[in-house]
């Protein structure tokens, strides 16, 4: 049996082909800009073909890229909104008071710029001629899922990144929904994730060359598969996905939202076999490969990093964050800079900085429990070995990468599978106590760095409102 999962990523479409016993065949990362469905199915047509094995294809399991928005309208799929987009932060104090101070509690945690009930009051006030044409609503996997089997269907996991779900009992909130001012016909319907909700249309299997009546699983959202791929499953373990953004992930067998919002409660990829935790605790941060990303395109790619912690604070936050700061409004800052600075000690710096924002928003989950022992890297970021052991002596815990890199689809395939086998790991980094201590000091100054520039930020977002 050969699985073909596919991972609908922010940058990348990840094809992973995987068989009953889940040994890697292949993986090929395809690079996307946007929520294009018909782009997404051409790159896929384009990869069975040149792989030549489409006839070979015995299941197909989709995962993805949460919180985003893909419309169904008349004429087919509308302009999506992805997750990193902010347009919606000036809706967020009229929101909150429509739908009152008890729904975090029941939607896992504080709607944030990018969800979709975000996106879709900010198209509602702002592009009615969009929201005129609006048939159906859609999160990036399940729009895929959709292309291939004509089913509108999402999961749970996923379908709390909505921030309408109710987290607790898996089924929509519909006093939020209409506090949002969203159709109910709109959404879709709620099934387990892994549930296989159909094949391949006839029309698409030809398109793809692919055989008739292939089945199709809905896995889960990218962060909960992948924390499932990593077997990271039960209280006391942890993970930290670092891809565009980065991902706290700390199983929990009670669903217990935190009142301040520091952190969100989701429901997990697989919750009814009585091995896994039902829910997952996740902090998440919208800043991490983004900024690497970017810092790269300014240098025109430098491969050069120093190898001792700076002297320079970077407050990473490019496109805001989400906790535990909710602030959408927050922005980058470069601290400490003078001539002597090199490309290799910013490239460091930008590293350290996204780390010291795992930091926080860790010890903000951690508050009423224990650290964890041992954490757990997934995801492209985790590749690294310097930031690896950054990460380890900042936080001051041993960590150990997981050797699949793209995590995500590998625990899509591994619910296809219906096993619960983890990817293995390859390397293990304990904190130096020399080093940890030098980073506790660092840590420190960026905490007073946030505090200090936050004001800062808001003032630029103003000044920005009043420019023509």
């Amino acid at each position: 049996m050969t699985i073909l999962a596919i991972d609908a990523g922010t940058t990348a479409l990840k094809i992973m082909r995987v068989d009953s016993d889940l040994r890697m065949d292949s993986t090929d990362r395809i690079p996307i800009s946007g929520l294009e469905i018909h782009a997404w199915l051409a790159a896929i047509r384009e990869n069975l073909k040149t792989r030549k094995d489409s006839e070979q294809i015995d299941k197909i399991s989709v995962t993805g890229q949460m919180h985003g928005l893909i419309t169904l309208e008349d004429r087919g799929y509308g302009e999506g909104i992805p997750w990193t987009d902010q347009r919606g932060a000036s809706m967020l104090p009229s929101l909150n008071d429509a739908l009152g101070p008890d729904a975090a509690s029941r939607i896992g945690g504080p709607l944030a710029s990018g969800f979709q009930a975000v996106s879709l009051a900010w198209i509602r006030t702002h592009d009615p001629e969009h929201w005129r044409r609006i048939r159906g609503v859609m999160l990036p996997k399940d729009a895929l899922v959709h292309a291939l089997t004509g089913r509108h269907v999402t999961d749970p996991s996923d379908a709390a990144s909505t921030g309408m779900l109710d987290v607790a009992t898996s089924t929509w909130t519909w006093d939020v929904v209409d506090a949002v001012g969203i159709p109910r016909d709109w959404l879709p319907e709620v099934v387990p994730s892994g549930t296989e909700i159909g094949q391949v249309t006839p029309k698409v299997a030809e398109g793809l060359g692919l055989k008739p009546d292939v089945p199709v699983i809905v896995a889960a959202g990218d962060a909960p598969v992948g924390a499932f791929g990593g077997g990271v499953t039960k209280p006391g373990q942890a993970l930290i996905m670092l891809s565009t953004g980065a991902q706290i992930i700390l199983p929990t067998g009670t669903y217990r939202p935190d009142p301040a919002g520091r952190w969100y409660t989701w429901p997990s990829a697989i919750s009814g076999n009585g091995q896994e935790s039902p829910f997952l605790q996740v902090g998440t941060l919208l800043n991490a490969g983004i900024a690497t990303t970017w810092l790269r395109d300014i240098l025109s790619y430098s491969d050069d990093i120093a190898p001792e912690p700076t002297r320079l604070i970077v407050l990473p936050h490019l496109i805001g964050e989400r906790t535990p700061h909710r602030d959408p409004l927050a922005r980058g800052a470069i601290l400490g800079i003078t001539p002597q600075t090199s490309p290799g000690e910013l490239s460091r710096a930008v590293l350290e900085g996204i780390s010291y924002a795992l930091r926080h928003a860790l010890g903000e989950m951690c508050t009423e429990n224990h650290m964890p022992e041992l954490i757990r890297l997934g995801g492209g970021g985790a590749q690294s070995d310097t930031w690896q052991g950054i990460i380890a002596n900042v936080l001051g815990i041993p960590t150990e990468r997981i050797a699949t890199a793209d995590l995500s689809a590998f625990g899509a395939a591994a619910i296809a599978t219906g096993k619960t086998a983890p990817a293995g790991v390859n390397h293990r980094v304990t904190p130096e106590p020399g080093l940890a201590d030098r980073y506790q000091e660092r840590y420190e100054i960026y905490r007073a760095a946030v505090q200090a520039v936050t004001p800062v930020s808001h003032r630029l977002a103003l000044l920005g409102n009043h420019q023509p």
